[in-house]
């Protein structure tokens, strides 16, 4: 027992004297606890080298050259292992401060550039909750300086014309080589004139589409958003109303190509919430919507006067209460249950349907 704890303070001796000349045993033993055994790693060529050290008394350890030799032939070793992996790192820190335009031998897209600046300040505004310290925070940032220095000397700011070709052309205010501001836009027959902000339609604008079509309104990151009139090819409004995010969404009035008109609230693009339906032949409904189906109560009026109160469930009708103008008054209502009910049924509501006579 003693001769083993003699074995060990030689080898704690050893490892001491190679942490005081090479750095790499610092790093390699910081995290390790008074009296914990190293773990071996097989790839490892430290551990290689420490695993041929056997404890030994005094009488026969080594001299001091002996391990210093040893101690360089490691150091040496894990400079050869790890010397390609500091060269690598130490070409992306100077990377860094290599403008971007000199990064590259193509100097990189001066519109990409500044979709990045954008895309970062989104970022961190929302990230911010509308915090305008946010700005100032990522202005500071290293790479950002970076892009607005390059987009500085390279992107075009002003009135331009671009064109894409035999596909289209723009004409227009530029910002940092973006779209920004008042412009016409024209590609694979679609034409919009207007407003502009940061590579998309924003703002007051005209769209029209191959087709004919025509949308007249605001707009928002590209899409249809606020007050907007939709025109068809032939002159007519088929829709008057609010937008949000390229859907119909708030009050507005629809004209179908039947005929038929439906004003009222919409939701994503159907109808939902009250609205008048008015149908071509002159009847009307007054009732709820729920996701473009009747849900709720509502009420026909029908052109020959006549009255009939409804109420729906996902565009099922579960109860009908008609108008009998003979008395002036809503006659019995009639639930589901009897309106499944066949004529010949005894349970069926057969005055109801003024069948009490056959």
């Amino acid at each position: 027992l003693a001769q083993a704890r003699l074995g060990a303070q030689n080898q704690g001796t050893a490892v001491n004297t190679a942490a005081n000349h090479s750095p790499a045993f610092v790093v390699l033993f910081a995290g390790m606890d008074v009296g914990e055994t190293p773990r071996r790693k097989d790839s490892s060529i430290l551990g290689l080298a420490l695993s041929r050290s056997t404890p030994r008394s005094k009488s026969s350890a080594p001299s001091s050259s002996a391990v210093t030799a040893r101690q360089l032939d490691v150091a040496d070793r894990i400079s050869a292992r790890y010397a390609e992996d500091v060269k690598d790192v130490e070409a992306k820190r100077r990377t860094a401060y290599v403008p971007i335009s000199q990064r590259e031998v193509v100097v990189p897209c001066d519109r990409a550039a500044a979709r990045t600046v954008k895309s970062d300040f989104d970022r961190v505004l929302k990230k911010a909750g509308g915090d305008m310290l946010g700005w100032d925070q990522q202005l500071k940032q290293d790479s950002i300086q970076k892009h607005l220095h390059f987009l500085h000397h390279h992107a075009k700011t002003g009135r331009f014309a671009e064109n894409y070709g035999p596909e289209g052309r723009y004409h227009g205010d530029f910002l940092n080589s973006m779209r920004h501001g008042k412009g016409e836009h024209e590609f694979r027959g679609e034409v919009y004139d207007g407003s502009w902000k940061w590579d998309k339609r924003d703002g007051p604008g005209s769209l029209s589409l191959t087709d004919g079509t025509e949308i007249k309104g605001d707009w928002q990151a590209g899409l249809p958003h606020g007050v907007a009139t939709v025109v068809a090819p032939d002159g007519m409004p088929t829709y008057e109303g609010d937008f949000r995010n390229g859907r119909r969404h708030g009050l507005g009035k629809q004209i179908y190509a039947s005929g038929d008109v439906y004003d009222g609230s919409w939701e994503n693009g159907r109808q939902h919430g009250r609205g008048v339906y008015h149908f071509t032949n002159g009847d009307k409904y007054y009732g709820m919507w729920k996701e473009g189906r009747y849900h709720g109560q509502g009420v026909f009026h029908y052109t020959n006067g006549s009255i009939s109160r409804r109420e729906y469930s996902d565009g099922i009708i579960t109860s009908v209460q008609d108008f009998d103008a003979t008395c002036s008054r809503f006659g019995r209502s009639l639930q589901r249950d009897g309106l499944m009910r066949h004529t010949a049924d005894g349970n069926f509501p057969r005055e109801v349907f003024m069948l009490s006579h056959v």
